[in-house]
């Protein structure tokens, strides 16, 4: 099976499962303090990675740090580590987050405009993603790029939304090129 759907499916039934029995908050927290503890110190991620390490000496490190998981995480990580897949440890968090950003209903958002914008422009952009999404959370990303000449492009999530001069220009050129054929 392919890691990378592995590590969904470790994200996604322990999201699922926080969520049915109210700990979303506590897994949440308990990921935050391992991710910042575990991928801030490579030989620790070597040690609970390595097929050379017992299974029984991994446990003791989660079991040490138990104050700082719940029973729900603790047993994930028993789980994985069972399954010989700790290492796919960082792939699961960046999955988990996801999960989570999709049940407190937080969309990520990056405005992409040529220079910075105005508080009315912001605004009117702010109000066009209220109606896209709304009863959602945003996270706001913003960047500028010259190169777009003016206008903004919205990246919600997976959907990019271009409203840029240079956008328009290209789908007119697309136009004109397709239909003097």
């Amino acid at each position: 099976m392919e890691r990378s759907l592995i590590s969904k499916r470790y994200a996604k039934a322990l999201c699922e499962t926080a969520v049915k029995l109210g700990k979303l908050d506590e897994v949440s927290g308990g990921i935050l303090f391992f991710t910042k503890k575990i991928l801030s110190d490579r030989k620790l991620m070597d040690f609970l990675s390595s097929s050379a390490v017992s299974p029984s000496a991994k446990k003791a490190f989660i079991e040490d740090n138990r104050e700082n998981l719940s029973s729900l995480l603790s047993n994930c990580f028993n789980i994985m580590i069972d399954n010989g897949r700790f290492s796919l440890f960082e792939k699961v968090c960046f999955e988990w987050n996801i999960y989570e950003k999709k049940q407190r209903k937080i969309i990520t958002v990056k405005i992409i405009t040529s220079s910075e914008l105005s508080e009315r422009n912001n605004g009117q952009i702010m109000n066009f993603i209220r109606k896209l999404h709304p009863d959602c959370k945003y996270e706001i990303y913003s960047e500028t790029d010259p190169s777009i000449l003016g206008g903004f492009i919205l990246k919600i999530d997976n959907i990019i939304y271009d409203y840029s001069v240079s956008g328009s220009l290209d789908r007119m050129k697309n136009h004109i090129m397709n239909s003097s054929v």
